[in-house]
């Protein structure tokens, strides 16, 4: 830290002010104003053309080692932006020596860890926690994605979450490093790793601080971004608005047998007067009632994705707390698991990869689906008698 930088405020043409640069008097300090604040992050910095927009998942983010593990590290801040793209902010202080290399070891693994084995779920819940309840957490993403009025709100959350998980997957990540000064070794590194690593995008952001007794002044400077890094990272951007998949586009990405399965759903669901909607990547089914005051998508599907195999589609039960009573996704969920071998991938959602070997256990599954919305809607229906 240069001692020697100062700002002037001037008051009219007489009265100028000299504010000098002051360090953070501790790290907790620092944390606390970039979850209070997080417009801190300068995303006008990091993108003038696209400037991300923050959603705060979780302040100190656990992050486990292996498969359903217990956390061994936690990140200072986890954010996504309005693309679904996880951020990870470590904060220290100039005085700190960590700040030189051993803050980027502990990133990397960090990151290494989290995009093998962080559940999208869990993100999801975290960011709930956060926001205070699930509803609140959809009205915040539709604010970050500025959606239209016409838009469902559930259904662009959902599909908010699955362009995470896939950029979590494909390790398109963004690593922040933050600090009231950024050395010139850690100023190189995240230059060398910028301009190396393809799927990651690395950021140095400075937060000077002036200080004159009470007034606070704080300045945010992006550093370690080059041409070249710049340039490298076209994934980073995409506000353009992304078509939705077309049954015909999500069949032709399955492989045999799997594509008469699909097509089947959507008949089914349509012929039970069901919600058939199509996002970006997948399609959801859901009732077309509220269900305990939220409308609820009961079944979610997935083209070949990274999860167990790149080679297989995938059936996604979700039953959130919100639709179901704790004593209806306790007995729901035991009755798809005795039908077909799903995992757990959160407190919510379980999962099924559809190959030749899981297909028929998979049809058993569905049945049990359709038999639970009957129920579903038996239900809604005697509410509203």
């Amino acid at each position: 830290m240069n001692s020697s930088d100062i700002i002037f405020l001037l008051e009219g043409e007489d009265s100028l002010q000299q504010v000098e640069q002051a360090p953070y008097e501790t790290e907790d300090l620092l944390q606390r104003l970039i979850k209070k604040h997080p417009e801190l992050l300068a995303g006008h910095q990091i993108d003038e053309e696209d400037p991300p927009r923050w959603l705060l998942v979780s302040r100190e983010m656990g992050v486990p080692d292996s498969e359903g593990g217990a956390d061994r590290w936690s990140v200072d801040h986890l954010f996504l932006d309005q693309h679904g793209i996880p951020t990870f902010v470590e904060v220290k202080r100039a005085s700190d020596t960590r700040i030189r290399r051993e803050v980027v070891g502990q990133m990397l693994d960090y990151a290494a860890n989290a995009q093998k084995y962080w559940p999208v779920d869990r993100l999801r819940q975290k960011a709930e926690q956060q926001a205070g309840d699930a509803s609140s957490l959809v009205s915040r993403i539709t604010e970050l994605l500025c959606t239209s009025p016409d838009e469902d709100p559930d259904e662009v959350a959902s599909q908010f979450w699955s362009k995470v998980e896939e950029n979590l997957r494909s390790g398109h990540l963004r690593l922040a490093f933050v600090a009231d000064h950024v050395p010139s070794e850690l100023r190189r590194i995240i230059e060398f790793l910028n301009e190396k690593l393809e799927d990651v995008q690395v950021v140095g952001l400075e937060l000077v601080q002036y200080r004159k007794g009470e007034l606070r002044v704080i300045v945010p400077r992006v550093v370690g971004q080059t041409e070249a890094a710049l340039g490298s990272k076209s994934w980073t951007k995409g506000n353009t608005p992304a078509r939705r998949i077309t049954l015909e586009q999500f069949l032709s990405a399955c492989p045999e047998p799997t594509r008469s399965l699909f097509a089947a759903v959507v008949k089914e669901a349509e012929e039970r007067g069901l919600r058939v909607y199509w996002g970006v990547r997948g399609f959801s089914i859901g009732l077309t009632e509220e269900l305990h005051g939220r409308r609820t998508a009961l079944l979610y599907c997935w083209p070949p994705v990274n999860w167990k195999s790149a080679d297989d589609p995938v059936l996604e039960a979700y039953i959130h707390e919100d639709a179901f009573t704790l004593e209806e996704r306790e007995r729901y969920r035991t009755r798809l698991k005795s039908a077909a071998p799903f995992e757990d991938r959160g407190e919510y959602t379980i999962m099924l990869a559809v190959n030749d070997k899981t297909i028929e256990q998979a049809m058993a599954a569905l049945d049990v689906l359709w038999k639970i919305e009957k129920e579903c809607t038996a239900g809604v229906r005697d509410l509203e008698e």
